[in-house]
């Protein structure tokens, strides 16, 4: 009985049908992969994927780890499994792969490519159209997913337009608060009153902490060097941090007009004088005062 099992051809039979079973496996895993791959890749499926997407919802599941699934667990590596040591029969057919020019496998990589374009265009268009920044990167890690890298043209072409998107918006708030300092500037000059100090130099700290975070951020990458819009917001907050401190002068200024002839210390001199006026300036800037200047 023991020589019928271990009879030649008994032992081909075996290893044949052990090999088939693998085999099945494995076809039968990249054959329900690539018709759920197909079934997201209809026009409808990618509409709806767009929407989840720009939503920071997760995409389909069938679509996230494509190369993975292709190189890791399916493809034969290296060669070929005819070339694979079959010395230990029992571990070959526990552990070889799936030919790398198996037409499922050929299938599956060709319809994965052509995901990976579909939506590495669409990841700059909708980048180009307005997308967020938190939409951007949600398009970008997906592209990842399919297989692009960081030196994928369209990665290249949407980091650049995130960057300059990053650069405008901060440009944008320090002009913003720019105009603000102006507009209380110009209703303290027509009430004929110093601006109130300290305003422009909290709107210049809010300004500067937008650009740290910015150069701070590796994966937006954007400085002062290489994107002029910070460096021409670095002007506006220090042109705010100058105005700020030529109203702290003309508010000591007025100070002493209204106290020096109340004491007889003499100008100039470092004594209670000089102390008062200080301590009066940081009294008025903690005032509760309307953006004219005037206390409230």
């Amino acid at each position: 009985m023991v020589g019928a099992v271990r009879h030649a051809t008994n032992v081909v039979i075996l290893r044949s049908y052990g090999v088939l079973l693998r085999k099945a496996y494995l076809l039968r895993r990249v054959e329900l992969r690539s018709a759920e791959v197909a079934a997201a890749s209809t026009e409808e499926a990618r509409q709806a994927t767009l929407r989840q997407l720009l939503g920071l919802e997760r995409p389909p599941d069938c679509l996230c780890g494509l190369p993975r699934f292709l190189r890791t667990p399916h493809t034969h590596r290296p060669g070929d499994p005819i070339d694979a040591d079959r010395s230990d029969f029992p571990s070959f057919v526990c552990s070889f792969r799936l030919p790398r020019e198996h037409v499922a496998l050929v299938g599956l990589r060709e319809i994965t490519d052509e995901n990976l374009t579909y939506w590495s265009r669409t990841m700059h268009n909708q980048a180009v159209s307005g997308a967020s920044k938190e939409q951007i990167e949600a398009l970008m890690d997906f592209a990842r997913n399919l297989g692009a890298d960081d030196f994928h043209p369209m990665i290249i072409k949407t980091q650049e337009v995130m960057k300059d998107r990053v650069a405008d918006r901060i440009l944008q708030f320090a002009e913003e608060v720019k105009a603000k300092d102006n507009q209380r500037a110009l209703a303290a000059a027509l009430k004929k009153v110093v601006p109130t100090f300290g305003l422009a130099s909290k709107d210049a700290d809010l300004a500067e902490q937008q650009i740290l975070a910015a150069e701070e951020d590796s994966k937006t990458g954007v400085t002062a060097k290489t994107h002029p819009q910070l460096a021409t917001a670095l002007e506006i907050v220090k042109k705010l941090r100058e105005n700020d401190g030529e109203r702290k002068r003309l508010l000591a200024r007025d100070v002493r007009r209204v106290v020096r002839p109340t004491l007889k210390q003499p100008s100039g001199s470092g004594g209670p004088g000089a102390q008062l006026d200080d301590a009066v300036v940081e009294a008025l800037a903690r005032t509760p005062r309307g953006d004219s200047g005037a206390p409230d």
